[in-house]
């Protein structure tokens, strides 16, 4: 893969057109893709969501699917659990291919979060070499390391579950790497760019502000709760044992443990709570924080030290050390609560809103700027014992630098044997 596949962002102005036809795909992680969908129709653009994936939380009636036909069926016979899954990926695979093909000529812009129509993100290439516009929008543990994050940002991560903290390093280099020599615009935050070389922009979730009516009360005795996806990496044990110190304090509050609930049930416990303990590990707030934030909830979570021109949202901000101390000031505080509640949905107003969230993605196709230059990578990290980067790998980690010109890099990664 040399400089010719390579297509630099801004080496000439993209003129929008008035009206475009924008694909928006493949995974509602986070209903991040119902918002995205919700700005650009806003904004008078003609849109198709497809999705891949079923989710277990959020709707898909108002989008089209390609699911495995098969995916919930279980068999005890090991050969026949494999075999049935190859052809049930196979089937997809031609369908998704078949959209591909048959949509290519008609779309101008491809957005693509978690994953993209080929499970070996070759269909980057195909869009590129037919000129399409191509936006890549990180959400996640799609694209963030464990063992970069832990180092980064001096984390012990033992309470993650297995899966989640022995991730494979070189799929998600991979999908990195290819998002990053073929997107026109990336779209992420700092904690999850531990593998990034290339500069990105901000990812400001898109919220539908008409469906989160503001609700300013914040009671004497506040109403909390804890509704975490993946209680290891959320820090519930440690916020759980906070609630439990707080009670036998007898400070007065009424809490509650939510999971497994559908989005439009947990919007409805959000709207009727004041305060939202959300994470410990991640950088926060995320979407469901954001969404509390826009109901009226005053949340709790950590947020990023640095980097605070860009992205400051207002919430009660604690760490291990502090989300006692804090927690406790926040509940008998209700004045405090107030403040942080309005900030909240002002700022969001501001920042979040999908309408304005898809303009600044426009606007930023046809910028030389970017938020973020990634530095940890290049810089800092070194690879976990026992752990190599295949050759695949390495020759598209040389592709990007050659293609960003950052040539000085290179002894270095050479160096760290990351090329």
């Amino acid at each position: 893969m040399g400089r010719g596949l390579w297509q630099f962002r801004n080496a000439y102005f993209y003129r929008i057109p008035k009206k475009m036809r924008i694909f928006i795909g493949t995974n509602n992680v986070a209903n991040i893709l119902t918002g995205i969908q919700a700005g650009f129709e806003e904004l008078g653009h003609e849109t198709t969501v497809l999705l891949k994936e079923k989710s277990r939380y959020y709707a898909d009636e108002k989008f089209t699917t390609v699911y495995r036909k098969w995916d919930d069926r279980k068999f005890k016979n090991q050969f026949l659990t494999k075999v049935k899954e190859k052809i049930d990926f196979l089937r997809q695979a031609k369908k998704l291919d078949s959209y591909l093909e048959s949509s290519v000529s008609t779309t101008d812009l491809f957005i693509f979060c978690w994953s993209s129509f080929k499970t070996d993100f070759s269909d980057y290439a195909f869009l590129k070499k037919r000129n399409k516009k191509i936006v890549t929008l990180f959400a996640g543990s799609e694209a963030r390391y464990a063992a970069a994050f832990a180092s980064q940002y001096n984390m012990n991560i033992d309470a993650w579950d297995h899966l989640l903290k022995n991730d494979d390093l070189n799929e998600k280099m991979y999908q990195v790497r290819m998002a990053e020599l073929y997107s026109d615009l990336i779209l992420s935050v700092p904690d999850q760019a531990g593998l990034m070389i290339k500069g990105y922009d901000h990812f400001y979730l898109p919220i539908e502000l008409k469906k989160y009516p503001f609700r300013i009360e914040q009671a004497a005795k506040p109403r909390i709760i804890h509704a975490p996806t993946r209680t290891g990496a959320k820090g519930t044990d440690i916020f759980l044992q906070v609630i439990e110190r707080l009670k036998n304090e007898g400070i007065a509050f009424d809490f509650s443990f939510i999971q497994n609930l559908s989005h439009a049930e947990l919007i409805n416990r959000m709207a009727e709570a004041d305060i939202l303990l959300d994470e410990l590990y991640f950088h926060g707030p995320g979407m469901m924080a954001l969404e509390a934030m826009a109901l009226g909830c005053t949340v709790v979570t950590r947020t990023l030290k640095t980097n605070k021109n860009i992205f400051d949202p207002p919430v009660c901000d604690v760490d291990f050390n502090t989300v006692y101390e804090k927690t406790r000031d926040l509940i008998l505080n209700r004045d405090k609560r107030l403040r942080i509640a309005r900030a909240a949905r002002n700022y969001i107003e501001r920042h979040n809103d999908a309408k304005l969230v898809c303009q600044r993605i426009l606007d930023r196709l046809n910028s030389a700027s970017t938020d973020y230059i990634p530095e940890y990578f290049t810089n800092e990290f070194r690879l976990p014992a026992g752990v190599e980067i295949t050759a695949q790998n390495k020759m598209l980690t040389t592709s990007l630098i050659d293609a960003l010109g950052k040539h000085s890099a290179i002894p270095l990664l050479k160096q760290k044997n990351l090329i």
